[in-house]
């Protein structure tokens, strides 16, 4: 059939899924291959989650008010960071707690 002078386009084969799993496949080797590589040039992630905040290892993309926690501690990370030894390849960027009745109280006692 025809449309103003054009073909009427082709059906697009509507099963995707093997060529999906196929590249589901790749990037799940392409992962692993990756982490070998990390581990022969001890590369390693920073720890993040529950730890204090530090310029030197951690970047701040926000912050995020919980009283659950201590002031300046790490609740959520949004990009991994990696060391090599004590290198810093790539900083970690995290989001840190902003405790404001810690705050307060940290305020308090370096005024007496």
């Amino acid at each position: 059939m025809r449309f103003f002078g054009v073909h009427e386009p082709q059906p697009i084969v509507a099963d995707h899924g093997q060529a999906v799993a196929a590249w589901l496949d790749g990037l799940l080797l392409l992962e692993r291959r990756l982490g070998t590589v990390f581990e022969r040039h001890a590369v390693r992630p920073i720890a993040t989650l529950g730890e204090p905040f530090s310029p030197h290892r951690h970047l701040a993309v926000g912050t995020r008010v919980e009283d659950t926690v201590a002031d300046g501690t790490v609740v959520a990370e949004e990009l991994t960071g990696y060391t090599a030894g004590e290198r810093v390849l790539r900083h970690a960027e995290v989001v840190v707690a902003r405790n404001p009745t810690m705050r307060d109280d940290h305020v308090d006692e370096e005024a007496s």
